[in-house]
C-alpha cells in the first residue's frame, strides 16, 4: 500500500528535522520534529517504486537509513 511509519523517541532538548528524498535528492517530505516519541506515517502512493533516503538531522549529526520502496 505504500505506507511507511518512522518510530523514534526524540530525548533531547533540541527540535530534529526528519527528511525523505529520492534517489536524485528531490525533496519528498520535510518535517520538523518535537521532544517525546514521534510516530511519523507517510504514504508513498503517489511515489514510483525505487530508492528512499531517510535523513534525521540532530545536533549531535545526521542519522541516514535508506530504504527500497516496490509496491
Amino acid at each position: 500500500n505504500g505506507i511507511i511509519t518512522i518510530n523514534f523517541n526524540n530525548t533531547s532538548s533540541a527540535l530534529m528535522n526528519v527528511k525523505i528524498t529520492n534517489v536524485i535528492g528531490q525533496t519528498i517530505l520535510e518535517k520538523p520534529v518535537r521532544i517525546g516519541t514521534v510516530k511519523l506515517n507517510f504514504d508513498f502512493g503517489e511515489e514510483p517504486d525505487g530508492l528512499y533516503f531517510i535523513q534525521v538531522f540532530t545536533d549531535d549529526g545526521v542519522i541516514m537509513k535508506k530504504i527500497t520502496l516496490v509496491k
